[in-house]
């Protein structure tokens, strides 16, 4: 499982715990502002960093930044959706298709495929991938022979993932926003405590959505779930 995996790879651990902090983290920016206008103000800023974040080519920061604004803390707050722009709208509805886990994170894949130069894979769907190869293909065949097809379909994702660690990024980084943001994402609410502040900003009606799925929770398309 995942969980296994982390024990003996604190860089990947640290790695899911920012992607998982920074979605929590955004959830918490948008519900502190009192107003449906101020928060939608919030929401406008975090769909312009998932803009810059997607012209990177760094899909797995996009898909938190975009995973945190679909949470159902926020998606089911009907008078903040409202105040967001058409185009806000539509952007947020192309990039959780773009990043939804349907058909195995078939549109992601494509659009990965197609990138060249730098890139940032969604790392919890490739790893996804690596354990899944592991559990569904034995590692030896009848008459104890090596399981090459195992061993070749692995080697295609590790070559793909272990290829991106040279590309250099188009950025150079900014360690004290960086240094910041790590301070800022690590953050101890939990999915109740958030979803209550939600309730208090805006209690239950029945006026939906504007153009927002309402119904989905922090997992629809998130792939760093421990199983």
């Amino acid at each position: 499982s995942i969980k296994n995996t982390l024990q003996d790879n604190p860089r990947l651990e640290r790695s899911i715990q920012f992607f998982n902090g920074l979605s929590t983290w955004i959830q918490c920016m948008v519900l502190s502002k009192m107003t449906p206008k101020q928060r939608a103000e919030i929401i406008h800023k975090f769909l312009e960093v998932a803009k810059y974040l997607k012209e990177l080519q760094n899909f797995n920061t996009c898909l938190a930044v975009i995973g945190g604004i679909s949470h159902s803390a926020l998606a089911r707050l009907s008078k903040t959706m409202m105040c967001l722009s058409t185009e806000d709208i539509r952007f947020l509805g192309e990039m959780t298709d773009l990043l939804s886990s349907n058909s195995n994170y078939a549109q992601y894949r494509k659009s990965l495929s197609e990138c060249e130069g730098f890139k940032i894979p969604i790392i919890g769907v490739h790893l996804k991938d690596i354990i899944s190869l592991h559990v569904a293909l034995q590692d030896r065949l009848e008459y104890d022979l090596i399981n090459f097809r195992k061993l070749v379909q692995l080697s295609i994702v590790f070559r793909t993932l272990t290829s991106l660690q040279v590309s250099v990024p188009p950025v150079q980084p900014n360690h004290d926003l960086i240094n910041l943001l790590t301070l800022s994402v690590d953050l101890s609410y939990t999915e109740d405590e958030i979803y209550e502040l939600s309730l208090a900003r805006e209690p239950r009606s029945s006026v939906s959505s504007k153009g927002v799925n309402s119904d989905g929770g922090s997992n629809w398309m998130n792939p760093f779930q421990l199983h």
